[in-house]
């Protein structure tokens, strides 16, 4: 499995081991719909310390909108995550994430 199906499925724990042996991980996009796992992370609820991962590994990942739904990180985790820790959300914002939607 890749790391995207890992995060489809929602299987957080291989994904974290993923993440941690493969350096670069975090910045292959989804065959699918380009998405990073980022953006399929919040989309499927991921545990914090997944998110907080997944931002230490690529944290320019916070300024790039989602492939899909042209929706930045920090949209996504307000949309999808129910109560999202203030921590996260502060990782998440970001002067281009405030926009909500990317123009492009």
């Amino acid at each position: 499995m890749d790391i995207h199906d890992l995060l489809d499925h929602c299987d957080w724990a291989e994904a974290a081991a993923a993440i941690s042996l493969y350096e670069n991980i975090s910045k292959i996009p989804s065959p699918a719909n380009r998405d990073l796992p980022l953006h399929v992370s919040l989309r499927n609820k991921a545990p914090t310390s997944l998110l907080m991962t997944l931002i230490e590994s690529y944290p320019e990942a916070v300024d790039l909108p989602s492939s899909s739904s042209n929706e930045f990180p920090l949209s996504l985790a307000l949309q999808h995550l129910d109560d999202p820790p203030s921590d996260l959300l502060l990782r998440l914002a970001t002067p281009a994430s405030s926009k909500g939607v990317s123009s492009f």
